[in-house]
């Protein structure tokens, strides 16, 4: 119940960003471009180690010390155990013979090594599985981008992705906070850089696409609060199942991975953002600084 209401008050707090955009009222829209780079570079960063630092160790943890959903087949596993069970039966026949005492360690050895490997790659494939699949979903989102031809239907449409997103951000919330709560505020952390130059970017969309400044952080702030939503999915979701966590958070690592590469990182590359590349680059170290420093909390 405590982690519980430790991510419901993260989510909260994230979905207070969605007010960001007011600032844009306040800055001169010349600073806000300059500023803008800096801040989805810090955003970059603090989400490659928040995934790599932060989430696939713990999954790769999690998968040796206990209990993992296969995602792949382990072919001969029953003709395997037989013949450890062999050897096993034939070490102890012959208690004196060192050769079968050697065969009997070499044979658990392997076996330990197979069980932990294979588990080792199921979080792999797990988090390629959530590579892939945010990398569909912006396809198709890009898809319908293209095809809409109004400037009210693509604000729409932002709202749609942003409210999307906003859910999955709340089931991993939830998911990190259960399984540590320093894990739950460095992926908070990572998640809330990440929605600031989100939020400014969203908030200009919808202004551009004729909504007013009222209702546009109105409906902004509605998206953000399904990060709620999905915070409480993740814990009933974990009520029903215990290896709910096991595989959200392999996944969710994916997600980021494709979200700071694909998405941020590809942004700091384009002719999009003119800004000083070695600042861009510090800030994407700064990033990956803070989640390394949050690791000590853990």
């Amino acid at each position: 119940m405590e982690n519980l209401i430790y991510a419901l008050s993260a989510a909260l707090i994230i979905s207070t960003v969605s007010f960001v955009g007011l600032s844009t009222l306040a800055l001169s829209q010349s600073r806000l471009t300059k500023l803008l780079p800096y801040l989805v570079a810090l955003a970059a960063g603090a989400m490659l180690g928040n995934a790599l630092l932060h989430m696939v160790p713990h999954s790769l943890e999690r998968s040796l010390n206990h209990s993992v959903p296969s995602v792949i087949s382990t072919p001969h596993k029953h003709e395997h155990d037989q013949a450890n069970r062999h050897e096993h039966d034939q070490a102890h026949k012959h208690e004196h013979d060192q050769a079968h005492e050697h065969e009997h360690d070499q044979a658990h050895k392997h076996e330990h090594k197979h069980i932990h490997g294979h588990a080792g790659l199921n979080v792999i494939l797990l988090l390629i599985t959530g590579f892939l699949s945010i990398f569909a979903i912006d396809l198709g989102l890009i898809s319908n981008s293209q095809k809409s031809n109004s400037n009210r239907s693509l604000g729409y449409l932002v709202l749609v992705s942003d409210g999307l997103e906003n859910f999955m951000d709340g089931i991993v919330i939830g998911t990190t906070f259960m399984i540590d709560p320093a894990l739950g505020v460095a992926t908070s952390i990572a998640i809330f850089l990440h929605e600031v130059p989100m939020e400014l970017g969203d908030f200009a969309v919808l202004t551009n696409s004729g909504f007013t400044a009222r209702k546009a952080l109105l409906l902004n702030f509605g998206s953000a609060l399904l990060n709620v939503g999905g915070v409480l999915l993740a814990f009933v979701a974990a009520s029903f199942t215990d290896s709910f966590t096991a595989l959200a958070t392999p996944l969710a690592a994916g997600a980021f991975l494709y979200l700071a590469s694909a998405g941020l990182i590809a942004k700091l590359r384009s002719d999009e953002f003119q800004a000083n590349k070695a600042g861009l680059f510090a800030m994407v170290l700064l990033g990956l600084f803070l989640m390394y420093l949050i690791m000590f909390l853990e």
